[in-house]
């Protein structure tokens, strides 16, 4: 398993490659427009040809710089091109496929930052079935006594809207609460597989595996990972609740792992078998007003275990 500083150096190895490809294709691009429009040649030496008499006759170089430019335009046109054919075509036109932006401080591109993620997000294990995702969603297994199928039908329908909107930057927290076998963790999977299909970063931990990523924090181990867990689009957190708490740790890291999320503009997503009530007991008031506040999702599932059907 790389680590995040080999993954970052193996990235930008795959930049550099990627620049280096994009630009020969802009040379070959230029010398075949040169040929239609045989101005574009030597045009820059002739430019700065011109601009180095400018000290000595300013006007007459300008005048002559803009009569090349005007011309350099006529015949660009008249070969069927534009000015932007004349441009390397970057795969991202903020850092130009350097992975950097900034003048004097310079940081990661965010294009960079997707595709780090992705990378470090490939090693991760999600644990989610094949079957797992919408188009096996099979409203038929849950009974329609009570409403239940009604309830995950529409549960379906909130889920694929939500699913979309994370796509597209819309980045709300989801607490799902409910009992042993009503569809959770399923629906937690169909939402984060969909989630991946629409280009974001996911990660899915159990409480238990969060806990423990939480503990080895706390004493200095796994930080890129929970790092990770930070800054991935989609984070689920399955069975909140069936972990052990651990004293200055359980409650601390996950409501500064909420906060630091939300700061971002991440979703988070969550199952729980505790009511409202317990929850609100086990992790503080603090958590629990965390991912309650206005625009987040609490749904709260009832119904019969179809797992014992």
């Amino acid at each position: 398993m790389m680590t995040k500083r080999q993954m970052i150096e193996q990235l930008l190895e795959q930049y550099r490659q990627q620049r280096q490809a994009v630009l020969h294709e802009a040379d070959k691009k230029r010398a075949v427009i040169a040929q239609k429009a045989p101005i574009y040649q030597d045009l820059e030496q002739r430019i700065l040809q011109l601009m180095r008499q400018a000290r000595q006759h300013p006007e007459r170089a300008r005048d002559a710089v803009y009569a090349l430019q005007q011309e350099a335009q006529r015949q660009l046109a008249a070969a069927g091109y534009t000015p932007e054919d004349l441009q390397p075509q970057y795969r991202c036109n903020l850092c130009k496929d350097t992975g950097y932006v900034g003048e004097t401080i310079k940081t990661f591109c965010p294009c960079f930052e997707k595709r780090l993620h992705q990378l470090q997000i490939q090693q991760e294990d999600l644990k989610i079935p094949s079957d797992h995702n919408f188009d096996c969603y099979d409203l038929n297994i849950f009974p329609e006594e009570n409403g239940q199928r009604n309830q995950m039908a529409r549960a379906k329908k909130w889920a694929l809207d939500f699913a979309d909107a994370v796509g597209h930057g819309a980045n709300k927290d989801v607490v799902l609460f409910g009992s042993s076998g009503l569809g959770k963790t399923f629906l937690l999977d169909c939402i984060i597989t969909s989630c991946i299909q629409n280009g974001c970063s996911a990660m899915k931990l159990s409480a238990f595996a969060l806990n423990d990523l939480m503990r080895k924090k706390h004493m200095g181990q796994e930080e890129e990972r929970f790092e990770l867990a930070q800054r991935v689009d989609v984070l689920g957190i399955d069975d909140l609740g069936t972990e052990p708490m651990l004293e200055n740790v359980t409650v601390e890291y996950l409501f500064a792992l909420i906060c630091q999320r939300q700061e971002w503009g991440k979703s988070t997503l969550i199952t729980t078998n505790l009511s409202l009530q317990e929850f609100r007991k086990r992790y503080s008031e603090r958590i629990a007003t965390r991912l309650h506040q206005k625009g987040n999702y609490v749904i709260e599932l009832h119904g019969k275990d179809v797992r014992m059907s």
